[in-house]
């Protein structure tokens, strides 16, 4: 079984965590959505959860999705900002805040709010509460 199985496979338990961190998993999910939803119900009220997916929006964001997708298979769910906005609203989640992830080169990166930055995003980054 593989790593991601697990996730899509298993339900973890209800209403343990406080918070939960996804960064750069979801895309590799069949069924992301589903996921999310379970991920929803494991957190107590309150909880935060956290992460990150590939911007595929913006010229940057774009390119940068397809350039990643020829060189690595296990993207399956490389979703609109609005299609994983929506899963995560669907799931329970409120108070959704979305920022961008933007490589500067090597293993540096910046994090960006502001909306008008998102032509530079390569990820993008979210939290929410339950």
């Amino acid at each position: 079984m593989k790593q991601v199985d697990i996730i899509e496979e298993e339900q973890p338990p209800r209403r343990r965590y406080d918070m939960i961190v996804a960064f750069n998993i979801l895309e590799h999910l069949e069924r992301p959505g589903k996921v999310i939803e379970k991920l929803s119900k494991s957190l107590r009220e309150g909880g935060l959860f956290m992460g990150s997916v590939p911007f595929n929006a913006g010229f940057l964001g774009k390119v940068h999705t397809a350039l990643t997708n020829v060189f690595d298979k296990t993207h399956v769910s490389t979703y609109s900002p609005q299609r994983w906005l929506a899963l995560l609203e669907r799931a329970g989640f409120r108070d959704v805040q979305i920022f961008g992830e933007t490589l500067i080169g090597g293993r540096e990166t910046i994090y960006l709010k502001h909306r008008f930055w998102r032509p530079l995003w390569f990820n993008m980054m979210f939290s929410c509460e339950r």
